[in-house]
């Protein structure tokens, strides 16, 4: 904990962006988690709930407004190579998918079923694999990006990260978002708001490609109204939550 505290502290003096030190945090953390899950080593010397602080519950996310906002920036506006970003951004604001297995995507691994499109690989950080349904709005996107950016070979032939965390930040700009918006923001955005309109951890672990649930977790904590939403659902449902209620006689 002295050693993970005193890295801390460097990241502090290093970065001013919280979301940065977060992330060098969750690096270093994941490394070690890695290393102790695959049998490197034999013990994890992480102290126990000393992870949970790598990752920022409080972690900028967009809003529904401003994901409507990118999604709606009319191409005409946008140059060819500004076009390319955005149809991959709103791919991964909808998919929740890592930008390097968006990258290394193959076309066999766009598939369609009886229930529909979806994506299925094996993460490139983990090799789990990993399955994430198309929403109808997605697949047009996906459709689209194949278009610009495709060849023979891949269907998203794709620039580097860090190339494309500057054209997502410019379209931020022409959206008139004042947030940074990074590969990582689109992935937590997704998570959240997946979480937030009723989905479940379990689920959500899948599509993320996540190996343990405790990875997962952190989604769980983001919205502080979910559990009173998820009640009041639950009392709809429910005749035992009913029963005594329309029994109570006023006082």
């Amino acid at each position: 904990k002295q050693h993970l505290d005193g890295y801390k502290k460097w990241l502090e003096k290093k970065y001013t962006n919280k979301n940065t030190i977060a992330t060098r945090l969750s690096y270093l953390c994941a490394i070690i988690n890695y290393a102790d899950e695959i049998g490197i080593i034999t013990r994890n010397p992480i102290p126990r709930k000393y992870g949970s602080s790598f990752v920022d519950g409080n972690r900028e996310i967009l809003t529904d407004d401003e994901c409507l906002k990118l999604i709606e920036i009319k191409d005409s506006t946008l140059t060819e190579t500004e076009c390319k970003a955005k149809y991959c951004l709103v791919t991964s604001l909808l998919t929740g998918i890592g930008y390097g297995d968006l990258e290394t995507m193959e076309y066999e691994n766009i598939k369609q079923d009886m229930d529909g499109w979806f994506f299925q690989k094996k993460r490139n950080k983990t090799d789990k694999g990993f399955r994430v349904p198309l929403s109808e709005n997605a697949l047009l996107h996906v459709k689209e990006l194949i278009r610009l950016c495709g060849n023979d070979i891949k269907p998203f032939n794709l620039p580097d990260i860090g190339y494309t965390n500057r054209m997502y930040q410019k379209l931020g700009l022409v959206a008139g978002i004042d947030k940074k918006i990074t590969t990582y923001t689109l992935r937590h955005t997704f998570s959240v708001d997946f979480m937030n309109k009723g989905g479940t951890l379990e689920d959500l672990k899948e599509m993320l490609g996540h190996t343990k649930l405790s990875t997962t977790a952190i989604y769980g904590k983001i919205s502080s109204n979910r559990l009173s939403r998820k009640m009041k659902e639950h009392e709809m449902k429910s005749p035992i939550h009913q029963i005594q209620k329309n029994r109570l006689v006023a006082v």
